[in-house]
């Protein structure tokens, strides 16, 4: 039985006056290898600060001014048994909604959705045509305490990637009018890497 268990959605403070960012050079380059709508997690380096982030391959984006002033960040949890699928809702106010199914017992969502968890800001970045623009998202505490409890909730009994599987149909068919995203390195742990010959900085332009 699948069993949708909250749905919360919070809008994200946006500053667009960045310092340079430090990301992952395979990462950032897997998201631009990819022809389809994409999404990878990971991490940049801020003012020698570590924080997650999210990376969404848009190839369609050909302006800036198609992203808007931000983004509104959704989730919705769902169950078959005590297996369990996050969906992540990214609505912008000129683009069809975009949506990515994560498990959330994977050891990269554990990781990046934990970042999320511990700190007060994470970034979106977002590749298209038109270049890379950064997104730097502050969080609220009511928002941490929600994934903080999903990642608590998340098990892995035996079966557990044919029930994801069936997790991420339905909670893909829920919405069909969103762009779906197909998650990138879900099982490359040295996509989170930020040091030596995986470091690639990006420095903000006008």
């Amino acid at each position: 039985m699948l069993t949708l268990l909250r749905h919360a959605s919070t809008m994200s403070n946006v500053h667009r006056l960045l310092p340079r960012l430090t990301v992952n050079r395979r990462l950032l380059q897997a998201v631009v290898d990819e022809s389809r709508p994409c999404c990878a997690l990971g991490f940049v380096e801020e003012r020698k600060q570590r924080r997650a982030a999210i990376v969404l391959g848009l190839p369609q984006i050909e302006d800036r001014g198609q992203l808007g002033d931000g983004f509104r960040l959704g989730h919705q949890v769902a169950f078959i048994g005590k297996v369990c699928a996050l969906r992540l809702d990214f609505l912008f106010e000129r683009l069809t909604p975009l949506q990515v199914v994560l498990e959330p017992a994977n050891d990269t969502v554990q990781c990046v959705i934990g970042a999320i968890v511990q700190s007060d800001a994470y970034f979106v970045l977002i590749v298209g045509a038109h270049g890379l623009t950064a997104f730097r998202a502050d969080t609220k505490r009511e928002e941490r305490h929600r994934f903080g409890e999903v990642l608590r909730e998340a098990a892995e009994p035996d079966g557990r990637q044919a029930r994801f599987r069936a997790l991420e149909q339905a909670l893909s068919d829920v919405s069909p009018a969103r762009t779906p995203l197909v998650w990138l390195g879900a099982s490359d742990p040295g996509l989170l890497e930020l040091s030596g010959a995986q470091a690639y900085e990006l420095r903000p332009s006008g």
